[in-house]
């Protein structure tokens, strides 16, 4: 997708207009025309499909599709004989706060549609007589009302059809009277136009379409009008834009329905200062897939009423679900309280939780200050806020700063260069070694960094979060296993071969991998020991259906694999946890100690979580560890394994290998 600023898309559309017969700006999700101003900003125009003659989105609006797929697509339009050929480009125009506005131009060609010509007719030819009866009988029976008038707007004659509309026997000057009630005066000046009758049984809707009537000279002598019953058109109409617009299941608006009436309210009341939000359920994926859809709807529905409750007594309102398990508002700034929101939030997801799943809802809030900046950019900024709402247990809301918009093009340009990184081999594995109490190196805990080629060593707190969040975690972790499977294979039958390898389990691999079937797989393949891939999870993998967790643990347990528990206390641990899982390793995370002002009362934790370790047969490896007094402090309370920058830092694999086992592995065994 090509990318302009304003000075660059207005040369640009220049040279397309010497080219095209039209050429039109489009925000398809607003269904809006618009232009450019001085200032690179955007002027909001009439709807785009007006020209069409119609009042809601076009059924197929190429534009939109193409905006959707980011490709160029082109199609005919047809309006009164005249084709249309549409080319439609999506852009992405850079704003002068260098926020990238993806957008369509429309490139438009004009063709005249083909006319019957005088040698297609010569064999339609009939008597002029027979011509008259057959067109007279035609007019007078079809389904179409038609009326003639001359220039003094008496009517002189009308078909049946017209009588039948009109409710009038078969009396002209009835008909007279009735249509010049009806028909406005300063409306005979119009070519078509629509207006409601209304009949004994109900108010019908009538199209009317007038043409001038001609003699043989082709002099105006009056004007014959076509009558349309539009009446079930209007009710399909009516039927089919709620459809377009609202979302099925909620009855709320839909993404392009809530863009529409936000654009249109906030160009209707220029008094007020409006907000924004978008709601955002977090982990609904895993909800849906825990509790299955049916309960996932239900959570949507009832989202869906609480907003609207919390409205129910506001002025001036919109609500649409966007997408997914995403819901926006738009109200008055002076009447929103987002802590009788949130109250409201809180009742909802209390509704739907259960030992097994926290149903949270984050809410991000946009102060809107500039009513031309797009609706899809605005509820954008919106879920920035919603993104920012990190680590908190319980439902929160937040408000849009542009900081936060640095945060998120960061986490962008992670997730746009990632997959082509780690084909490429940027992902690297770095080892941090294990020692033990008698200073004997057992293993080595497998940790991840990214060799950018411009940007050198990117540390994994840039980007293990991002994946995370955007629920891509997972193919780093396949990487980082099977990296490690194949260092222990190669170790093999060399001074290195008595070492294990500790590989990191992120809480989102348990919902998009089948763990027993993907590491028993993996050991098997290369042919190594479960017993040297020593696999390390947290406590929050815990969280939801800690039973599922825990019988998944025991199998691979008992095919070979040793489980370790990491930052053992910093999490959501319980008694209730070491009783039922029957972990082979408790690790600890010596920021325990250090982040504390109360050393004392810390250590006494400490050497009773040891002590506990011990009576069940846990070893502990202390991570973190970087004076020598720490080291023996913890040998002194029973630590077994030790692991932190006082033995070394994370270091690239051959350089573990040369640290530790100098000499032993010739260069190409060390590749």
């Amino acid at each position: 997708m090509e990318r302009y600023n304003a000075e660059q898309l207005e040369a640009y559309l220049e040279r397309m207009k010497e080219q095209y017969d039209g050429v039109r700006l489009v925000n398809p999700h607003e269904c809006r025309i618009f232009s450019l101003r001085r200032n690179g900003g955007i002027s909001y125009g009439p709807y785009c499909y007006s020209v069409w003659n119609i009042s809601n989105r076009c059924t197929n609006c190429i534009s939109l599709d193409a905006l959707e797929t980011a490709t160029e697509l082109e199609k005919d339009e047809e309006k009164d004989g005249v084709i249309y050929h549409i080319l439609a480009k999506p852009i992405e125009l850079e704003l002068p706060d260098g926020e990238p506005y993806v957008c369509v131009v429309e490139l438009i060609t004009i063709t005249s549609k083909p006319e019957v010509t005088q040698s297609a007719m010569e064999d339609r030819r009939v008597s002029r007589e027979k011509f008259a009866d057959s067109l007279t009988y035609v007019i007078q029976n079809m389904h179409s009302g038609i009326a003639c008038f001359n220039l003094s707007n008496q009517c002189i004659y009308a078909n049946a059809e017209v009588f039948r509309m009109f409710e009038c026997k078969d009396d002209l000057d009835a008909l007279q009277n009735i249509l010049d009630e009806w028909i406005d005066l300063d409306a005979r000046t119009l070519e078509s136009w629509s207006q409601p009758f209304i009949s004994r049984a109900e108010v019908r809707t009538y199209e009317i379409q007038r043409y001038p009537l001609e003699d043989a000279l082709n002099k105006v002598i009056g004007y014959y009008y076509f009558f349309f019953d539009r009446s079930e058109d209007g009710k399909r109409f009516d039927v089919e834009h709620f459809r377009a617009t609202h979302d099925e299941l909620t009855q709320v608006y839909n993404r392009y329905g809530f863009y529409s009436e936000v654009r249109s309210l906030l160009e209707a009341d220029k008094e007020h200062d409006y907000v924004l939000l978008v709601s955002n359920i977090r982990d609904f994926k895993l909800f849906n897939e825990l509790f299955g859809v049916q309960r996932g709807n239900e959570l949507l529905l009832k989202i869906a009423e609480t907003i609207q409750l919390y409205c129910a007594e506001k002025s001036h309102y919109l609500v649409g679900r966007i997408q997914g398990d995403r819901f926006a508002l738009c109200l008055k700034e002076d009447e929103f309280n987002p802590e009788h929101l949130l109250s409201g939030m809180n009742t909802v997801t209390n509704l739907f939780a259960n030992e097994s799943f926290s149903v949270r809802n984050h809410t991000g809030i946009y102060r809107i200050t500039d009513r031309v900046t797009p609706v899809a950019i605005m509820c954008d900024r919106a879920t920035i806020a919603t993104k920012s709402i990190q680590g908190v247990g319980e439902n929160a809301y937040a408000y849009y700063s542009a900081e936060m918009m640095e945060h998120t093009l960061h986490d962008l340009s992670v997730i746009n260069e990632f997959h082509d990184a780690l084909h490429a081999g940027q992902f690297q594995m770095y080892l941090q070694p294990q020692i033990t109490c008698d200073e004997k190196l057992v293993g080595a805990e497998a940790l991840c960094r990214w060799i950018h080629p411009t940007k050198g060593v990117i540390p994994p707190a840039e980007f293990i979060p991002v994946l995370e969040d955007y629920g891509q975690i997972y193919h780093l972790d396949l990487h980082m296993w099977e990296l490690a499977v194949k260092l222990l294979k190669k170790w093999e039958d060399t001074p290195l071969g008595g070492l294990f390898l500790t590989v990191n389990i992120s809480v989102k691999d348990f919902y998009y991998l089948d763990l027993y079937e993907t590491f028993t797989k993996l050991v098997g393949s290369y042919g190594v020991p479960p017993s040297k891939l020593k696999l390390e999870i947290t406590e929050s993998v815990f969280m939801s259906d800690a039973q599922k967790t825990i019988r998944l643990i025991n199998r691979l347990q008992a095919f070979g694999f040793e489980v370790e528990i990491d930052d053992f206390g910093s999490g959501y641990s319980s008694l209730n946890l070491l009783k039922d899982l029957n972990a082979n390793v408790l690790k600890i995370d010596m920021g325990f100690l250090r982040e504390t002002e109360n050393k004392s009362r810390s250590r006494t934790i400490l050497n009773a979580v040891i002590a506990m370790s011990k009576g069940l047969g846990m070893p502990v490896v202390s991570e973190g560890v970087e004076t020598r007094s720490q080291v023996d402090y913890l040998r002194e309370i029973g630590c077994d394994i030790f692991q932190g920058f006082f033995y070394s830092r994370p270091i690239p694999v051959r350089e573990f290998e040369e640290k530790y086992f100098p000499g032993i592995l010739t260069e190409e065994e060390s590749e």
